[in-house]
């Protein structure tokens, strides 16, 4: 999120305490606008927006109009593509029910087909069906004799998957318009350019398969938070892209539109010491915002979140690093630090965790004791 946003923000709560309840998340419609123009400048092609990184309906509706078209994986978030009016949007998903795919074909709604045991389920909607894409499995991407790495995810199809599909699709007279990439979270600046290289091969591969041209790429995402603010060279990627050029392209992005574009804030509730251990209890934790906690990662490096005090009181400053702790009773339930030389918070006073924009709220385990999902607020300058 911009500096001037989060100015905004803070000038907001200083004016105005109770202006947020908490926790809860802020999302900025004009820099998730921004973000998603910079990215789609850079690639030059449309950008397809993935809405599992933020279901916030409000935010959806208001950027609608700006976005080429949208990625879903759930009946939900079918639901919410409908709400939205969008004339193009693409479902993906590994575990899609016949029920999810009758509705998704109702919808004018393209299906990405994970394997070929999803292909069944078409044959009675095939009268109304779009023409489908075919998800690569990553393995695909290997070099001749390379070993799979030891985690590789499990989605798309490899190279036999593929000769399976496609001729189950030829029998059943079901049309394939394109093919879908995704090589890994966060692995688009690592992964672009080998793509760009193998892909011509495996297209042709697919065609010879098919016996048709495809229309469509979709060189799918993977983009990190970081991506328009990153070393990574844009213009040598679309160099590289250009033996495809006979092809509609596109690419998806979740992360790298929304991620800088989201505020989490939660209110001090308590503070207190263990031993030499200060910490600070708050009314939101992982169970609104999962991701702070960092259980996922063998080492963690906690957020420090800014301190919007209460009031203009003196205040004492850290000797020694702080806890920032959450409501759920789970002892990994930390989701930030302060360091020394940080304000000591005061009961009352917020916290504010910057670039938790995408997946911090969809991602969240709520259940846990029944506690109370986090807000949500825009803001459009």
């Amino acid at each position: 999120m911009t500096l001037t946003t989060l100015n905004a923000l803070k000038s907001q709560l200083t004016n105005d305490h109770e202006a947020y309840q908490t926790p809860c998340f802020v999302y900025s419609a004009s820099d998730i606008r921004d973000n998603y123009c910079q990215l789609k400048a850079q690639l030059d092609t449309p950008l397809m927006m993935s809405i599992k990184a933020n279901h916030c309906t409000d935010l959806l509706h208001l950027i609608r109009d700006q976005i080429d078209g949208f990625e879903v994986a759930s009946e939900f978030e079918l639901n919410l593509l409908a709400l939205m009016k969008s004339d193009c949007g693409f479902i993906n998903n590994p575990s899609m029910s016949p029920e999810v795919m009758r509705k998704a074909v109702a919808a004018r709604v393209t299906l990405t087909l994970d394997h070929p045991q999803q292909i069944p389920h078409l044959i009675p909607l095939k009268q109304k069906l779009k023409p489908v894409c075919l998800r690569l499995s990553s393995a695909l991407f290997l070099n001749e004799g390379e070993a799979l790495p030891k985690r590789i995810d499990h989605f798309g199809m490899d190279k036999s998957a593929l000769e399976d599909a496609i001729a189950l699709l030829k029998k059943e007279g079901i049309a394939v318009d394109g093919i879908h990439v995704f090589r890994g979270s966060h692995s688009f600046e690592s992964s672009a350019l080998d793509t760009a290289e193998k892909l011509p091969g495996i297209i042709e591969y697919i065609e010879s398969q098919l016996g048709y041209a495809l229309k469509t790429i979709n060189l799918g995402g993977g983009f990190s938070a970081e991506c328009l603010t990153g070393n990574f060279n844009f213009a040598a990627y679309r160099a590289a892209l250009a033996p495809l050029s006979a092809y509609q392209l596109m690419h998806e992005s979740g992360r790298g539109i929304f991620a800088s574009a989201g505020y989490f804030m939660t209110t001090v509730v308590a503070t207190k010491r263990i031993a030499d251990q200060q910490i600070i209890v708050c009314d939101g934790g992982m169970a609104q915002n999962f991701l702070l906690a960092q259980t996922e990662k063998p080492i963690k490096q906690y957020a420090k979140p800014e301190v919007c005090i209460r009031s203009g009181s003196q205040r004492s400053v850290l000797d020694s690093t702080a806890k920032v702790v959450g409501s759920s009773c789970n002892r990994e339930d930390v989701i930030g630090q302060l360091a020394p030389g940080s304000v000591l918070p005061e009961i009352g006073d917020m916290l504010i965790f910057s670039g938790c924009g995408a997946y911090n709220r969809t991602y969240s385990p709520i259940q846990f004791l029944g506690l109370t999902h986090a807000r949500e607020y825009v803001m459009d300058q």
